[in-house]
């Protein structure tokens, strides 16, 4: 899902300096309709999916396994992964900058 070039996390993560692996998936918040479409941008905001990610690195000698949940975070895990990968990329480079433009570093 992370590794290869169709996963939901490939483009955040081919470039990473560390191999991981990484699973994403959803939690349903309320059950749709028989003929009813999921579209996050038309449901309120406490009823939208939960999504989780979780993830280890580096992928062949594991030192880190984070699970992230974004609670009504959407529909899948391109909405977290890339906060996983700015944690990652905290955790393995202390020294990158991963701060938010108008963020206290």
């Amino acid at each position: 899902m992370a590794n290869a070039p169709n996963g939901t996390g490939y483009k955040f993560f081919h470039t990473a300096p560390y191999g991981i692996a990484a699973k994403s998936g959803t939690s349903q918040v309320f059950s749709l309709k028989e003929n009813q479409t999921y579209n996050a941008k038309m449901i309120p905001i406490r009823l939208r999916d939960h999504v989780f990610y979780t993830a280890f690195a580096p992928y062949k000698n594991p030192k880190v396994a984070i699970a992230l949940i974004l609670e009504n975070g959407g529909s899948d895990g391109v909405t977290a992964a890339p906060i996983m990968r700015k944690i990652l990329d905290h955790l393995f480079d202390p020294q990158a900058d991963t701060t938010q433009p108008g963020q206290a570093p």
